[in-house]
C-alpha cells in the first residue's frame, strides 16, 4: 500500500478519553500479551518479524509534530504508529527535532529521566476512523505517554490483527 492511500486519524483520537481501557480492564477477547508488550514495540516488529518502517512526518496545525510511521511487510501494512510532540517538547530537547529514521522509542531510552506510563488499550470496531487502513477486520489500538521532566509525548498505535496474532504466538506462554 503506498503511503498515499494510507488514512491517518483525526489527531483528537490521540488525546480524547473515549473507550480507551486500562491494560489490567482488557475483554477476554483481547490478545492480551501482544497488547501488553513490555519492550519497544518497534523493535518487536523489526527484529522478530522483519518488518519495513515507512516513516511520514508531518506537522499539525498547532505546530506540534506528528511523527507517523508505518510497518509493512510487503505491500501489507501491520502498524500504525502515530506520536504527537508537543512544541515546547520539540524546543526544549533538539534531539527529538532530529530523530530521522531512528524509531521514537529507541531514541527516548538513550535519554534518562524519560518514563514511559501504562498502557491504554481500545478495541476498535470494524468501518471506523481508526480501523480504515485494516479493512473490514476489527482491531485494537494501544495508546501511552513518554513523560519527561517537562511534559509528555502521546503515542498511539494501530494494529493489523494479524500482527497481534503473529506476536501472540511468539510470546512465552504465561501460567
Amino acid at each position: 500500500m503506498p503511503n498515499s492511500a494510507l488514512h491517518f486519524p483525526n489527531p483528537s483520537t490521540l488525546l480524547g478519553s473515549d473507550g480507551w481501557l486500562a491494560s489490567n480492564q482488557l475483554p477476554g477477547q483481547a490478545p492480551a500479551r501482544a497488547l501488553q508488550y513490555p519492550g519497544l514495540m518497534t523493535h518487536a516488529v523489526l527484529t522478530l518479524l522483519g518488518f519495513e518502517p515507512r516513516i511520514i512526518k508531518q506537522r499539525n496545525e498547532s505546530g506540534d509534530a506528528l511523527r507517523r510511521v508505518a510497518f509493512y511487510a510487503g505491500d501489507q501494512l501491520f502498524l500504525l504508529a502515530i506520536s504527537q510532540i508537543p512544541v515546547p517538547m520539540l524546543l526544549q530537547h533538539p534531539w527529538l527535532r532530529k530523530l530521522g529514521d531512528t524509531p521514537l522509542g529507541e531514541a527516548i531510552e538513550r535519554h534518562a529521566g524519560v518514563q514511559r506510563n501504562d498502557f491504554e488499550i481500545l478495541p476498535v470496531s470494524a468501518g471506523t476512523d481508526l480501523a480504515t487502513n485494516f479493512g473490514s477486520l476489527p482491531t485494537w489500538a494501544r495508546r501511552y505517554h513518554f513523560e519527561l521532566p517537562d511534559g509528555q509525548i502521546t503515542v498511539m498505535e494501530l494494529f493489523n490483527p494479524e500482527l497481534l496474532e503473529q506476536l501472540e504466538s511468539l510470546m512465552p506462554a504465561t501460567n
